[in-house]
């Protein structure tokens, strides 16, 4: 006889269940929450009391929903790509930003990124949310890092993440050049 254990992630107005999956669910302060998925599936069902109880949606790998305030859980949809981060350079240094940019993707109305010391994103140092590619933070000390960005869609929906190690180096300072 097994045992199936179940993993429910709950928010003011709806049910995520987990089955075996890379996922995420957020709720804003409007009240709205979003539910996105990488690997496995996630069910989503609304617990208002004014939206039928078999309301409820399937998320697949690679797609998203959201969750408006009033319960009314959206349809599925593909969550949008990882943006490029082929341009970001190896080694970064500059002494008084850290200072970042991806193009702009289509379909994107903002970016959330972190930088952190490991590729699990176990020990995240700066992270942020920006209107557009350009992604900026305090400066860093010299060392290795890990950068995940990902675009939201107009849902707020979060789309699959780039992650790209890069370096600081910014000690010692080059010497000036004169003349």
């Amino acid at each position: 006889n097994e045992t199936f254990r179940r993993f429910e992630l709950r928010t003011p107005m709806a049910v995520t269940s987990v089955r075996g999956t890379r996922f995420s669910v957020t709720i804003d302060d409007t009240g709205q929450a979003v539910a996105s998925v990488l690997n496995g599936s996630v069910t989503v069902q609304s617990r208002e009391a004014t939206v039928p109880q078999n309301t409820t949606a399937l998320l697949a790998p690679g797609q998203g929903l959201a969750i408006t305030a009033d319960g009314a859980v959206g349809a599925p949809r593909p969550l949008l790509a990882a943006p490029d981060t082929s341009g970001v350079p190896d080694r970064l240094g500059d002494v008084g930003i850290l200072a970042i940019d991806v193009p702009e993707l289509p379909g994107a109305a903002r970016y959330e990124a972190q930088v952190a010391r490991d590729t699990d994103f176990t020990q995240v140092l700066r992270h942020g949310s920006f209107i557009d590619g350009h992604l900026r933070w305090k400066a860093l000390d010299d060392g290795t890092y890990y950068l995940s960005v990902r675009a939201l869609d107009s849902s707020g929906i979060p789309g699959t993440p780039a992650i790209r190690p890069f370096a600081i180096k910014t000690r010692p300072v080059p010497p000036l050049y004169q003349e």
